[in-house]
């Protein structure tokens, strides 16, 4: 009997054994594969930060490039900007320089002109007046006694000489005056010449 007490106490120690084994069994497997889902889970998240953080560099990086770009391409025009505002306002300048020569040089070819007539009706007339006088000189020799000859002579004499005075007065008079508008002129052109040299050079600053 005791034999057989023994026997069912072993059978029923080693099923109950047997069965806490295979418990502590698939708790250890239960754990392993939490283990290794934790493990998963935790590659799969760094592999996602890894593929999002790649993703940001590259944007990122992207975004430096186009800024870079598009500052490179907005100095390049400005810089075509300046050049061509620049040789614009170089070329108003000789424009202006040119013109105000060709204007100093026909105003002056004018007044030269001009002095040239003057002078050319004045030797004409000093030529007429001598010659009246020589031939009134002339007639009244002849025909008047030496004495009323010699001072209507005089006479003569002292009123060309007013008359030739007074031609060389209004002639130099006329001359300073055209000297003085000449002047005048040009002053008048390099002063626009400048204010239109600064009103460019403000604009330009400006922009």
């Amino acid at each position: 009997m005791k034999k057989v007490a023994f026997y069912y106490f072993a059978h029923h120690c080693f099923f109950v054994f047997r069965d806490y084994l295979n418990s502590i069994i698939i708790i250890i497997i239960i754990i392993i594969i939490i283990i290794i889902i934790i493990i998963i889970i935790i590659i799969i998240i760094i592999i996602i930060i890894i593929i999002i953080t790649i993703i940001i560099i590259i944007i990122i990086i992207i975004i430096i490039i186009i800024i870079i770009v598009v500052v490179v391409v907005v100095v390049i025009i400005i810089i075509i900007i300046i050049i061509v505002v620049i040789i614009i306002i170089i070329i108003i300048v000789i424009v202006i320089v040119i013109v105000v020569i060709i204007i100093v040089v026909i105003i002056i070819i004018i007044i030269i002109i001009i002095i040239i007539i003057i002078i050319i009706i004045i030797i004409i007339i000093i030529i007429i007046i001598i010659i009246i006088i020589i031939i009134i000189i002339i007639i009244i020799s002849s025909s008047s006694s030496s004495s009323i000859s010699i001072i209507i002579i005089i006479t003569i004499i002292i009123i060309s000489s007013i008359i030739i005075s007074i031609f060389f007065f209004f002639f130099f008079f006329f001359v300073v005056v055209v000297v003085i508008v000449v002047v005048v002129v040009v002053i008048i052109i390099i002063i626009v010449v400048v204010i239109i040299i600064n009103i460019i050079i403000i604009i330009i600053i400006i922009m």
